[in-house]
């Protein structure tokens, strides 16, 4: 009766030995691929930004519409398929092959393209790739034109302001030796005038006239190589390089 009542054991119980595990099925490496591709090409056309995807041969596999407005296309079969040396006219035949040809990282490149649709305009390349050479590659394209031209406007500003606090500083300085030149020289004419000067006064004029001549030409050397880019007030509303100031040689301007 009690052999009866025992709980049989089940039949996948029996077969199965009891370290027995079941083996996890092998991920679909295709399957993923090709997500990973589709999740890149949507990024590609949902990005503001432009971008391609670059495949062998520097051939357009993939292109967002930012693409086409930069270039002026109307649709994508005017940019797919085409060589990027082809879309982009840089002037420089082996620009894109160098961008293209590192692998792992970013590469970056910077030159001027002339677009169909409006006045040469300086791009930035930003090459994202990955270690295996036949993968493609992103290309993000920034037009850095404004930026590129702010500085250059701010290095013009810099210039400018360094040419006219120099220009202060040799006008103030020099001025105040070709001050005391000419009031030394009018005191000696009036002494000679007079027949008052004697050989030892001519000769002590002589000598301070000779030592301010020195200073001015000593000035213009330091203007030329100046210690620093410190500078004083001169007046209200207006600095001057310091030609007097001590330190390190400046580095030259941009």
């Amino acid at each position: 009766m009690l052999a009866a009542m025992a709980t049989p054991n089940r039949p996948d119980e029996r077969r199965r030995p009891p370290d027995a595990r079941r083996e996890p099925a092998a991920p679909d490496l295709g399957a993923i691929i090709q997500r990973a591709k589709s999740e890149l090409e949507q990024m590609i056309d949902m990005n503001p930004q432009i971008m391609l995807l670059i495949g062998p041969e520097r051939r357009v596999l993939r292109a967002n519409r930012a693409l086409l407005e930069l270039l002026g296309k109307r649709t994508f079969a005017d940019v797919l398929g085409q060589s990027i040396d082809m879309l982009f006219d840089c002037g420089d035949p082996r620009f894109f092959a160098r961008l293209l040809t590192r692998r792992e990282g970013v590469a970056i490149g910077e030159i001027l393209v002339s677009l169909p649709t409006r006045d040469a305009h300086t791009l930035r390349f930003s090459v994202v790739a990955g270690h295996d050479a036949s993968a493609p590659a992103v290309v993000i394209v920034e037009d850095v034109t404004e930026e590129k031209q702010r500085d250059e406007d701010l290095r013009r500003a810099h210039r400018k302001e360094a040419i006219r606090e120099l220009a202060g500083a040799l006008m103030h300085t020099v001025n105040q030796h070709l001050t005391v030149i000419n009031v030394r020289a009018r005191l000696l004419t009036m002494a000679v005038e007079k027949g008052t000067a004697t050989p030892e006064e001519l000769k002590t004029g002589m000598a301070d006239i000779s030592d301010m001549t020195m200073k001015i030409a000593d000035t213009l050397n330091r203007a030329g190589q100046p210690r620093d880019f410190e500078t004083i007030r001169y007046m209200t509303g207006t600095e001057i390089l310091n030609l007097s100031a001590e330190g390190a040689p400046a580095a030259p301007a941009e």
